[in-house]
């Protein structure tokens, strides 16, 4: 790696630390105060809307498409994505080059073959079409002898900088070189490579467009983006089973509730879908007691002793999170 491409790998490792700093303090935040709120059984109402949609036949099945339909498009992503992801890492390790078997693949990363320059006329003369853009994934023959080399050929090559180029032979010099230029460019490639410099010949076949997926995944910028994508699924999936567990508790009960005052869940639906569910009726909300009212009942007494013992719970786990 060059002194350039080793500064922007650090600066690509700093701003990924930031953001995973950053993120992990929002999102433990928001799941912090959201689990507050469920114990504090402020996310009543929302619980009990759940729990009469997912009894509801109508909802339920449509509930259960929609998942399926997130979860087909997210792990469809993560096909599609994963190996390309692998692909480009390999690829750059490989100095932009994938071997499989006698083929090998190759990203084209400049335009210098994407058009007939016409300071080139043997272009037009030989009918010479195979040109290719950038962005294209081209596929390139391995050579069993370089004796299969002839004039106009598209070769890729190594250069005396270690640079894999794809252009044309335009020449055979005597002593087995080649002179070398792209099809866009109006001169020949200053360095003439050896039969022992060329790769393979370029078969003709190529994906087009797609490498710039690949050149994305294999810049810094597109590493990190992968491993902070990772790194969000994994803290989201951490931070959503402490929420859950919590969610499902408060789920349990309200359910039990609906369970004991035989409440219909179709009744229920159907007022909720014309607003006119009674949530203070149906869990039992009461209104906030004074703790300095010296004249309220015993009945009041151990509603407020139960809060303090809630409070008490929710202060230990928070100094759990403390140290999460």
């Amino acid at each position: 790696m060059t002194k350039i491409e080793i500064f922007g790998f650090v600066i690509s490792l700093l701003g990924f630390i930031i953001f995973a700093i950053v993120f992990t303090l929002v999102y433990r935040s928001y799941t912090k105060s959201y689990i507050k709120a469920i114990k504090e059984k402020n996310e009543d109402p929302n619980i009990l809307d759940d729990l009469i949609k997912n009894n509801h036949p109508k909802t339920k099945k449509k509930r259960k498409i929609v998942k399926a339909i997130k979860n087909v498009i997210f792990y469809g992503l993560l096909v599609l994505l994963i190996p390309f992801f692998v692909y480009s890492i390999f690829s750059r390790a490989r100095g932009n080059l994938m071997s499989f078997g006698d083929k090998g693949y190759l990203v084209v990363a400049s335009g210098s073959m994407s058009k007939k320059n016409k300071n080139n006329p043997y272009l037009i003369e030989n009918n010479l079409t195979n040109q290719f853009n950038t962005g294209d994934i081209i596929q390139i023959r391995k050579l069993k002898s370089t004796d299969e080399l002839k004039l106009y050929d598209v070769i890729s090559y190594r250069n005396n900088e270690g640079k894999n180029i794809i252009h044309r032979i335009i020449q055979i010099n005597e002593d087995g070189s080649f002179v070398t230029r792209g099809d866009s460019n109006p001169g020949s490639d200053t360095y003439n490579p050896t039969r022992n410099d060329v790769y393979g010949v370029y078969t003709n076949q190529r994906i087009q467009k797609i490498g710039y997926l690949v050149m994305f995944f294999k810049s810094n910028f597109g590493i990190m983006t992968m491993v902070a994508v990772v790194y969000c699924i994994l803290m989201i999936d951490f931070f959503n089973k402490k929420l859950q567990e919590r969610y499902d508790i408060r789920y349990e009960e309200i359910e039990g509730i609906i369970n004991d005052k035989k409440l219909d869940y179709k009744d229920l639906y159907l007022k909720l879908e014309d607003n006119e569910l009674n949530y203070e009726e149906i869990l039992g909300i009461e209104s906030e007691i004074n703790d300095d009212n010296p004249n309220r009942t015993e009945e009041e007494n151990n509603t407020v002793s139960k809060d303090d013992d809630s409070n008490t719970e929710l202060n230990k786990e928070e100094e759990v999170w403390k140290h999460a």
